[in-house]
């Protein structure tokens, strides 16, 4: 505890048996733990890993048997982690990684705690797997975030959460309910993924492209007060239970093409300032007013005759009349 490496700390597959505690320490040159095993609690919290050529700790390839502890802990070097694989409790909180912070391809079966942590590198997640609760809230990442083809089987929670670069969760799987989403992505997002459970992207702003094609919602899709800046394409997305887009701000190009709302449908008090694209959207009840996507709605004759049906059928007279008097003037059969 509160130890100084001035030089290479070399520890690559050690094995410690009882618990490793490396509380307050600061390493200032390179640390390399890789491949190692933990088989009790390794305690490397408010530690300083100073070293800034390449890595400045590597830890690739290593177990963690028992609960891991890095909160409050800086990292100036790339910080890998890499195919490693935590059997208990993680705790990231109040981490700062001021280069590349590298988790790809592990496996985290306790608790993963990252809350209130700064990534100022590349925060690389791709392909890992998460068994119980991920917890992400009030992170920032001011550079891209790799979460490609990960699989989180319990709850995931992004509550607060900046994203100042690329946001890529393409690929992955979202087991659990509860995946609490209002965030800030000021790059571009790319979220194709599937959620067997509820997920929750209410009160979310997207400043740039945002790709949700070929999703599946297994669970409610909650996605109020959200604000759409840039094109968000829904493309062949599959909701197969209640989608609500009250309220929510739609500034660019908006896609449903081709998706499937197999419950309802929500839209009260949508604004849709771009072009909106329905083409071979199928829904059931769309919970929509035509005063809220006149004006934006991209000629289609199928979607066209598909909304007057839906106003008929939810009692929306004026609504049908309004659609069908367009309708009419798009084919010049009506003069105004």
């Amino acid at each position: 505890m509160g130890s100084v490496f001035n030089g290479t700390a070399y520890f690559p597959e050690s094995y410690f048996s009882g618990d490793a505690c490396f509380w307050e320490s600061v390493l200032n040159g390179f640390g390399n733990f890789q491949d190692s095993y933990f088989n009790s609690d390794a305690d490397f919290r408010k530690s300083a890993f100073n070293y800034g050529f390449g890595y400045s700790i590597y830890f690739g390839g290593s177990d963690f048997n028992g609960e891991s502890y890095f909160r409050d802990a800086v990292f100036n070097g790339t910080a890998n982690f890499g195919s490693s694989v935590f059997n208990d409790d993680a705790h990231f909180v109040n981490s700062v990684f001021n280069r590349s912070a590298i988790f790809g391809v592990s496996v985290f079966n306790g608790k993963s705690y990252f809350g209130n942590s700064v990534f100022n590198g590349t925060a690389d997640f791709y392909g890992s797997v998460f068994d119980d609760t991920a917890d992400f809230m009030d992170t920032v990442y001011n550079e891209d975030a790799w979460f490609q083809n990960s699989v989180f089987n319990g709850e995931a929670y992004f509550f607060k959460t900046y994203f100042n670069g690329d946001a890529d969760f393409e690929d992955s799987v979202f087991n659990g309910d509860n995946v609490l989403w209002p965030q800030t992505i000021n790059g571009s997002a790319s979220i194709s993924s599937i959620f067997n459970g509820n997920v929750d992207f209410r009160y979310s702003v997207f400043k740039d492209n945002v790709d949700f094609e070929m999703s599946v919602f297994n669970g409610d899709a909650c996605f109020k007060h959200s604000i759409f800046n840039s094109t968000v394409s829904f493309y062949e997305n599959s909701f197969e239970k209640e989608a609500n887009f009250n309220d929510v701000v739609f500034r660019g190009k908006t896609s449903f093409n081709d998706s499937w709302f197999k419950d309802d449908a929500l839209f009260w008090n949508t604004a849709f300032l771009g072009e909106l694209n329905l083409s071979r959207t199928r829904y059931e009840k769309l919970y929509i007013r035509w005063h809220d996507i006149n004006g934006s709605l991209v000629y289609d004759d199928a979607a066209y005759m598909s909304l007057m049906k839906n106003f008929q059928n939810l009692g929306y007279f004026e609504d049908y009349e309004d659609c069908y008097s367009q309708y009419m003037r798009e084919h010049g059969n009506l003069t105004v």
